[in-house]
Parts: C-alpha cells; sequence; structure tokens
C-alpha cells in the first residue's frame, strides 16, 4: 500500500482526518526484531573479537598495540568486522515496508497500515 491509498476519513464515524496530521511511518516488529540480531550479533562479534586479541594472541607470544599508529592499522579492519552485521541487519531492516498508523481522535478508531518504503 502506498502513503496516498490511505483513508482519508474515519470508516466508522466518517469523520475525515485531520490533514495538519502527518502520518509517520514507524519501522514494523520483523525490522525491529533485524536491529536487535544486528546489534547482538555485531556485539557478539566484538566479544569474540576482544577474547581472540586480548587473550589468546598474548598467549602464544604475540603482544598486540593498543596505541600508535600500527594499532590504527591494527584495530581499522577489527572494528569493520565488528559492525558489518548490524550494517547487514540494519539495511535489510530498512528495506521492509514501513508501519503507519490512524487514529480516530472522535470514536477511537485506530489501524495499523504498512506502507511500502517509496511511499
Amino acid at each position: 500500500m502506498k502513503l496516498t491509498e490511505l483513508p482519508r476519513q474515519c470508516p466508522d464515524c466518517q469523520q475525515p482526518f485531520s490533514p495538519l496530521v502527518k502520518h509517520e511511518r514507524t519501522l514494523s516488529w520483523p525490522a525491529k526484531v533485524l536491529l536487535v540480531i544486528g546489534i547482538v550479533g555485531s556485539f557478539l562479534v566484538g566479544c569474540v573479537l576482544c577474547f581472540f586479541v586480548f587473550l589468546i594472541l598474548p598467549a602464544g607470544g604475540v603482544i598486540v598495540p593498543i596505541r600508535g599508529p600500527i594499532a590504527i592499522v591494527i584495530w581499522t579492519p577489527i572494528i569493520a568486522v565488528v559492525t558489518l552485521p548490524g550494517i547487514v541487519f540494519g539495511r535489510w531492516a530498512l528495506m521492509l515496508p514501513k508501519c503507519v498508523r490512524l487514529l480516530c481522535f472522535r470514536c477511537g478508531w485506530k489501524q495499523v497500515f504498512l506502507v511500502d518504503n517509496r511511499g
């Protein structure tokens, strides 16, 4: 459904919706679940990489620098890998249809409509 196809008046009391009310598009619950999965996935990938860098590598005799120009070269790809699940799942969530909630202030009717991303 497109934003222009939404009802212009309440189906119960036939009261027209105010033209001043802007229909705000929000994320649907599957999109919110995908965002949570992306955030948790990024956190877990970060925990595994930090465990590897701070516990496994020093046990093998490799010292990982925390400061200096070498640290930037080492930590930049690690940060890129950590943010990858969040970016992938976030883009996927933003491609899903959005929700628009309509409410009649006169009779209390309310309904949620799924709207395409393009409008």
